[in-house]
C-alpha cells in the first residue's frame, strides 16, 4: 500500500499552548495542567473529602564541623520535595492543600581529620510539613490530573567523638525518606478516585496532561480536508461535526485521506498521544489515524499512527491491521512498518483507543492500551509539535469515522 500522507498547514504558529499556574506558600510550579479527562470520568468514580498517598523525598547531607571531644549535632535539611499527582475535578477556582510526615535513617560517612579516619553510620530523620496552592480551574472545568510538589523540612542528630590529634569531622551520605501525604480541597472543586487508579497513574506519567477534548463543545478543530491517491492537496467530500459528544468525520470520495486538526496553538513534541476511534458504518474498507511530530509542512513530515480494523493485507479475518511510519520529505521518504494484531476491535460500533509514545529517539503504539504492537528508535522529526487525525477511504464510500477522548500528555 502507498505512503499515506497528510495536506500543508499555512503559516508559522509560535503560540505554545500551556496552562501555568502561580504557586502559594510551599508548593512549585505546575507545568502545564490539562483539560477534562472524559475517558477516565465516564467510568464509575467516587468523591472523597480527603485522600493519603504515600510519599518519599531524598535526601543529601554534606557537613563539616570543628570540635574536639564528644558532641551532638542537630543536621537539619530544610531542602526535601515530596512530588505526587492529583485527581480533581472542578468547576470555578479552588484550593489544593496537603500535609505530609517523612522518616527514614540515612546512611552517612564519617571522615575524622586529622590524620584521616573514616567510620559508616547512619542518621535517624523525620519531619512533617505541607502547603496549599490556590488554581484557577480552566474554562468549561473538568476532572484534571495536577502534579504538585511541596517542601518539607527534616531533621536528625548524630553524635561524634574525635580521636587523638583529631580537630573536627566531615558528614556526608544521601538517603530516601517515606511517608505519607493527606490532601484535600477547598473551593469549587473535589477530589476524586477512581476503582482502576493505578492505570490512570500509568498512563499520565509524572507531569500530567496537556491538553485533551472530549468534544463536548467546540475547541477549534480545523478540517484540512483530503490528499488524493497521489498526494496532491483537493477539496473532497469530507465533512466535520460534533455529534452526541463526539467529532464524527464523513468521507464520501473513493481513495482519499481527510485530515482533521487542533488548534494551532496545541503544540508538544515529546509525550503520550492517544485517541479513541470507532467505523460508523457496514463499509469494511476503513483507516483511521492519529498523527503526531507533524511540521507546517503537514503532506511532507510527520509520524502516524493507523489502522484498518478489518485487516486486509495479509491478516487473518480476526485481526486488525496496524500500520507505524513516518515521512520526512514527502511521499517516497521515510519508512513504514506493519503489523497484524488482535488487539484491534473489529465491529461496527467498537471503539479503539490509539496510543503513540515519543520519548527522545523512542517511539512506541499501543492498542487499547496493549503492546507496544510496535517499537522503533528513530531520531526522525522529534522537533516537530503538531498533531492530525485522519479518515481514509479506499473504493467503497461513505467511511463515516468517530472520535472521542483526544488526550496529550507530558
Amino acid at each position: 500500500m502507498a505512503q499515506r500522507t497528510v495536506i500543508t498547514r499555512s503559516g508559522r504558529f509560535g503560540v505554545v499552548f500551556g496552562l501555568l499556574v502561580c504557586v502559594a506558600l510551599l508548593f512549585g510550579l505546575l507545568p502545564g495542567a490539562g483539560v477534562s479527562l472524559p475517558a477516565w470520568a465516564q467510568e464509575s468514580d467516587v468523591s472523597a473529602s480527603a485522600i493519603t498517598q504515600n510519599v518519599s523525598a531524598s535526601v543529601s547531607i554534606d557537613n563539616s564541623y570543628t570540635f574536639t571531644g564528644t558532641r551532638t549535632f542537630t543536621i537539619i535539611s530544610r531542602n526535601v520535595t515530596v512530588s505526587l499527582n492529583v485527581i480533581v475535578r472542578c468547576w470555578n477556582p479552588f484550593t489544593i492543600n496537603a500535609t505530609s510526615n517523612l522518616s527514614g535513617n540515612v546512611p552517612v560517612t564519617v571522615t575524622y581529620a586529622f590524620p584521616r579516619r573514616e567510620v559508616s553510620m547512619s542518621i535517624a530523620m523525620s519531619g512533617s510539613g505541607g502547603g496549599s496552592q490556590s488554581l484557577g480551574c480552566p474554562l468549561g472545568g473538568g476532572t484534571f490530573i495536577w502534579p504538585v510538589s511541596f517542601t518539607v523540612p527534616v531533621s536528625g542528630q548524630i553524635t561524634l567523638t574525635t580521636q587523638g590529634t583529631e580537630t573536627g569531622a566531615f558528614v556526608r551520605g544521601s538517603g530516601t525518606l517515606s511517608g505519607q501525604a493527606v490532601i484535600w480541597v477547598t473551593g469549587s472543586a473535589i477530589l476524586v478516585t477512581f476503582t482502576y487508579l493505578p492505570a490512570i497513574a500509568k498512563d499520565a506519567g509524572a507531569a500530567g496532561v496537556y491538553w485533551s477534548d472530549d468534544f463536548s463543545s467546540d475547541k477549534g478543530w480545523v478540517n484540512y480536508k483530503c490528499t488524493d491517491p497521489e498526494n496532491d492537496l483537493v477539496d473532497c467530500d469530507c465533512k466535520m461535526e460534533r455529534t452526541d459528544g463526539r467529532l464524527r468525520i464523513t468521507l464520501r470520495d473513493e481513495n482519499m485521506r481527510c485530515f482533521v486538526a487542533p488548534p494551532a496553538s496545541v503544540q508538544l513534541k515529546e509525550g503520550t498521544f492517544s485517541v479513541e476511534a470507532r467505523r460508523r458504518t457496514d463499509n469494511n474498507k476503513v483507516w483511521y489515524g492519529l498523527l503526531f511530530n507533524v511540521s507546517t509542512q503537514l503532506h511532507k513530515q510527520r509520524w502516524a499512527l493507523e489502522v484498518r480494523p478489518r485487516g486486509g493485507s495479509g491478516c487473518d479475518s480476526d485481526k486488525g491491521l496496524v500500520w507505524l511510519s513516518y515521512i520526512t520529505n514527502g511521499p517516497g521518504t521515510g519508512e513504514l512498518w506493519a503489523k497484524c494484531s488482535d488487539s484491534v476491535e473489529l465491529g461496527k460500533e467498537e471503539w479503539n483507543k490509539l496510543t503513540a509514545t515519543r520519548r527522545g529517539d523512542n517511539v512506541k503504539v499501543f492498542i487499547n492500551n496493549k503492546g507496544p504492537i510496535i517499537e522503533k528508535d528513530r531520531s526522525r522529526l522529534k522537533d516537530n509539535p503538531f498533531f492530525n487525525l485522519e479518515v481514509m477511504s479506499e473504493d467503497q464510500v461513505p467511511v463515516v469515522v468517530e472520535f472521542d477522548n483526544f488526550v496529550i500528555q507530558y
